[in-house]
């Protein structure tokens, strides 16, 4: 069972995802997961658009919002802020969590 890390109020961060922890995403009371990997980034990293299918089975919002490098999260704020206020708790997504993180930290200022 992963552990995620909470950002902010409603706000948590993960390493990569594997299917089952989009179950428990949703047992846990998430409502949207954001993807900040780009997919191909990784030998043998799941797909975003399988774990879209999935979070859509779970009936989660899934949002694909890739970042090469932290220094990317300025040029996103305007696109994950919005999700970030929505109602319900998201969960963002990446190799180790530090991209969204950075994500995280610049659009909550």
């Amino acid at each position: 069972m992963k552990k995620f890390k909470k950002h902010a109020a409603g706000v948590y961060v993960s390493e990569q995802l594997s299917v089952e922890d989009i179950s428990q995403a949703k047992a846990e009371g998430f409502v949207t997961i954001v993807c900040n990997r780009p997919d191909g980034e990784g030998g043998h990293q799941i797909t975003s658009a399988t774990l879209a299918a999935v979070a859509d089975e779970h009936g989660l919002e899934f949002v694909y919002m890739p970042m090469t490098s932290p220094s990317d999260a300025p040029g996103l704020v305007c696109q994950i802020a919005p999700i970030l206020q929505s109602q319900g708790d998201v969960l963002l997504y990446c190799r180790s969590g530090r991209r969204s993180t950075a994500l995280c930290t610049q659009a909550l200022k």
